[in-house]
């Protein structure tokens, strides 16, 4: 779960960061429709890094045991 975390915290950090570059470079370029579809990825983006950082932060990962 802990892993599972760390991933879910960079695809929404990825997810965020292209919504943010494409959709305001369609804006400036006046791409309405593109721009829109790629702007409504940051939030969702947000929500998936708040979420992974919560589950990593949450979730310890026992290194003590061997793996099953």
């Amino acid at each position: 779960m802990h892993r599972f975390g760390r991933y879910l915290a960079t695809a929404g950090a990825l997810l965020s960061a292209l919504g943010l570059i494409i959709g305001f470079t369609a804006m400036i370029q006046g791409h309405g429709q593109v721009a829109k579809f790629f702007l409504m990825l940051i939030p969702l983006g947000f929500v998936a890094l708040l979420t992974g950082v919560v589950t990593t932060f949450l979730v310890t990962e026992d290194r003590t045991r061997p793996p099953e």
